[in-house]
């Protein structure tokens, strides 16, 4: 259904998140409760076998990249997904307790150093290289004839090396969880996909400090009757941060992947958005995407200016949110910000309300509402700055 060109440009903002995660405009070092595996080993192959990573936490760093994360009683599994994976390396940096660093490096091969604490006075030693404890990871193969042909023939190593890997569609680490001694860790993601475009998660964090890092929570759920955790709180309203970077786009043609935000909802799930001035229009699962795709490709006039979403880009970012979990069930009310790139129009905020269910331990959407702040209907209190 077509919604008004000042609404719309304004209103859009339910997409979809991931599994719980993906951070914009929040405390990236926020905890987060890592979930419970449902028992199923993981194949450290860097292939994402369907069903392995059925039951992880999953954090949307970027369109392109996703962060998979769940445990055993003994074990601590964590996945990059890249669409598409190419060469690449990643470095995983983990800290106990906020002073001791330890870098995992994954590329052609493994490796690992300690950057701070006991032991690195002297500064990080250098890399013992295929010397891994009490962790493993999938390192990078390629058909080496295939890559001395190419090399042959004047093709640099590192080009021809890439253009005969093995399939992958990521990394995926298994980490013993007594090799920190620790049921808490902050960790910190570095990797070189795409060549030359370095990706850091959380964004902005530095290797030498953990100021900022991910923070993630090993220890066992709250038993019934409990108070949920601040852990558990911030999974909930993470998740629904991820989607307003899941249904962002910087252009060029790039669309939000909409499969993704399909898999974040309920099949039976409810969105009512405001439609127009006067009117809110519920939708379908199918019905909310098929209306947030026609918005990509419909072009928004104002004065002189023409500007397509698909071409310009989009963006959303979350403000300020309040998030309440009972048990399997959670509400999250959050202050966004819209705006179509390049639109000479000033961003739009407004009011969603997100009705969560929490699934074999994962955060479904099951309904939202969706309305825009006016000067006759300002931000509610619980969203005002110190609100």
């Amino acid at each position: 259904m077509r919604r008004s060109c000042a609404v719309l440009a304004a209103s859009l903002l339910l997409g979809g998140v991931l599994l719980p995660s993906g951070l914009r405009g929040q405390d990236r070092a926020a905890p987060v409760r890592v979930p419970d595996g449902n028992g199923r080993p993981i194949l450290v192959d860097g292939l994402f076998s369907p069903g392995e990573w059925d039951d992880a936490m999953a954090i949307q760093v970027r369109p392109d990249l996703q962060l998979l994360l769940k445990k055993t009683s003994e074990y601590v599994f964590l996945g990059l997904k890249y669409s598409p994976f190419v060469d690449s390396s990643v470095d995983l940096f983990i800290s106990p307790d906020g002073k001791a660093i330890h870098q995992l490096h994954v590329s052609a091969q493994l490796g690992e150093i300690l950057l701070t604490g006991p032991g690195s006075e002297a500064g990080p030693s250098p890399f013992v290289w295929g010397a891994t404890s009490d962790w493993y990871a999938n390192e990078i193969r390629w058909d080496a004839k295939k890559a001395e042909a190419l090399m042959k023939q004047g093709t640099a190593r590192y080009e021809a090396q890439g253009a005969v890997l093995y399939r992958y569609d990521g990394f995926e680490f298994q980490i013993r969880r007594s090799k920190f001694g620790s049921d808490a860790w902050l960790i910190r993601l570095e990797s070189s996909m795409p060549v030359g475009e370095d990706v850091v998660y959380p964004a902005g964090t530095a290797p030498a400090s953990t100021d900022g890092w991910l923070s993630l929570e090993l220890g066992p759920p709250h038993a019934t009757g409990q108070q949920p955790s601040a852990a558990e709180g911030s999974s909930a309203g993470q998740f629904v941060a991820g989607l307003y970077d899941l249904v962002s786009s910087t252009g060029g043609g790039r669309l939000p992947d909409w499969d993704t935000v399909r898999a974040c909802f309920l099949k039976e799930a409810v969105v009512v958005l405001r439609t127009s001035r006067t009117a809110l229009t519920s939708f379908t699962l199918d019905g909310f995407i098929k209306d947030f795709v026609d918005f990509y490709e419909r072009p928004f006039k104002r004065g002189d200016t023409t500007v397509v979403p698909k071409d310009s880009g989009f963006a959303e970012k979350v403000l300020r949110s309040k998030v309440w979990v009972y048990g399997d069930m959670a509400h999250v009310l959050v202050l966004y910000e819209a705006q179509i790139t390049g639109f000479p129009m000033a961003p739009q905020r407004g009011v969603d309300s997100w009705l969560l269910v929490r699934r074999d331990g994962r955060w479904l959407i099951a309904a939202a509402t969706n309305e825009i702040v006016t000067a006759e209907r300002p931000i509610p209190p619980e969203l005002r700055d110190g609100g």
